[in-house]
């Protein structure tokens, strides 16, 4: 039955424009969680895991985006509010040298919950919503971990699918590793630009949908020339997975270090939830670590 469904969403003329199957290395950091509470709520929570320090809020009025990289050279901490105002400046007045400065200043400095918090908040004021998908899943990682491996969650996400799941899946384009979602499924011949109402009809007659996050979210489409050229983590990479534009409510994601999975469970299990942590072997160089 499985393969039926897997033939028939390979086979979808919609979610399919050309096919032809890549040589994939895969690998993953997954646990699984609902994403049932506030934005904000979310990201602290995430953030916090991730041993982000709560530093007080010392910063003036940010104004201008020269202001705002002033700041950061300085190792001032940004308010959750400030931290939103600076993704408006960035989508209006920065230019591709200012927004690798923050970029870089910022994983420097250190990124705050508050810091997370404000930027996802803004990202989802300005995103581009898929309205209408009820109890789908969202399979998707971080990206970041330096492997230069394909990551898991593609093949996860037509997996569930063919498996009965309903998927609403985001991802873009490698920025740090060898290949991203988007790479993969246009390598398989998948349309991987549909809008809001292409991606519903698609979770509706296949079981899964793709959401480019730069179509979606205009400040990735911004800042992706410039994470393609650093080539390191950046704050984005712990946002990605939190501004799915379908607001799933369910969610696997992979983190880029193993030692976030534990942390993050950790936080995560004060949300309401019928989910646990995914249990993951990471097989290299012909050695097995589980965590």
């Amino acid at each position: 039955m499985a393969q039926t469904i897997f033939s028939s969403i390979l086979s979808s003329s919609y979610f399919l424009h050309r096919s032809h199957t890549p040589n994939l290395s895969l690998r993953t950091s997954s646990l699984t969680y609902p994403f049932s509470s506030p934005i904000h709520r979310t990201t602290t929570s995430i953030a916090a895991a991730a041993n982000i320090a709560v530093r007080p809020n010392v910063v003036p009025p940010i104004e201008s985006v020269t202001q705002l990289i002033e700041s950061l050279i300085n190792g001032v901490d940004l308010s959750e509010s400030e931290a939103e105002s600076c993704l408006h400046l960035m989508l209006n007045e920065a230019n591709e040298s200012l927004i690798s400065a923050f970029l870089v200043l910022l994983r420097a400095k250190g990124e705050t919950v508050e810091e997370i918090a404000g930027l996802a908040k803004a990202m989802m004021k300005h995103a581009t919503k898929v309205e209408g998908l009820v109890d789908v899943v969202d399979i998707v990682g971080t990206g970041g971990d330096g492997a230069n491996t394909v990551n898991i969650s593609t093949g996860a996400s037509i997996l569930a699918a063919a498996c009965g799941v309903k998927v609403a899946k985001q991802g873009s384009r490698s920025s740090s590793s060898a290949c991203g979602s988007a790479d993969v499924l246009e390598a398989l011949g998948v349309i991987i630009d549909l809008g809001p109402q292409g991606v519903k009809k698609c979770v509706s007659e296949v079981g899964i949908g793709f959401m480019m996050s730069p179509k979606y979210h205009p400040a990735m489409k911004i800042v992706r020339p410039v994470r393609k050229q650093l080539k390191v983590r950046t704050v984005f990479n712990i946002l990605g997975p939190m501004l799915n534009p379908a607001q799933a409510r369910f969610a696997v994601v992979g983190v880029y270090k193993e030692d976030l999975v534990s942390s993050i469970t950790d936080k995560l299990i004060d949300l309401p939830s019928v989910a646990a942590c995914t249990h993951v072997q990471d097989v290299r160089r012909h050695r097995a670590s589980k965590f």
